[in-house]
């Protein structure tokens, strides 16, 4: 790893790396988040219609990874990026009697959700992991005014 670190500091780093922590927690972030379509065909429109960045069953602790004023980049499977957003919420919430943990977003783009999510336009994304990878929040920036609606 590094060299001017401790074998201990040298394993912390390590750890925190490998299970995808920021090193700042408090420096903002964009976070390239898939929107589960796959497995949930309306999880996609409720999430963007909601203004909320969702995630269900087993995979709900993945939205603590968000913090206020982190940019959330909707990733939907064959397409790309359709909507960038901004975290406004300090802690993720959960639905009563679901199965869901959210935090709430203001949308930068598209400002105004359609009806019909599907006609969103996108722009590629080289990357589609669930949550990876971090970018720094000027990148983030530069993404959103690369989607025209």
């Amino acid at each position: 790893m590094k060299k001017n670190l401790t074998a201990n500091q040298n394993l912390l780093l390590s750890e925190m790396l490998l299970n995808d922590y920021h090193v700042n927690p408090e420096e903002k972030k964009g976070i390239i988040f898939d929107t589960c379509r796959r497995y949930l065909p309306d999880a996609e429109a409720q999430m963007l219609k909601n203004r909320h960045v969702e995630a269900y069953g087993d995979k709900m602790k993945e939205v603590d990874r968000f913090n206020k004023g982190d940019y959330v980049l909707f990733f939907a499977i064959m397409k790309g990026i359709i909507a960038i957003g901004k975290v406004t919420s300090k802690k993720a919430k959960d639905l009563p009697d679901e199965d869901t943990r959210y935090h709430e977003v203001d949308m930068i783009v598209p400002k105004i959700i359609p009806e019909n999510v599907d006609v969103l336009k996108s722009i590629p994304a080289w990357q589609r992991n669930l949550l990876c990878p971090y970018m720094q929040k000027t990148f983030s920036q530069r993404r959103a005014s690369k989607i025209i609606h």
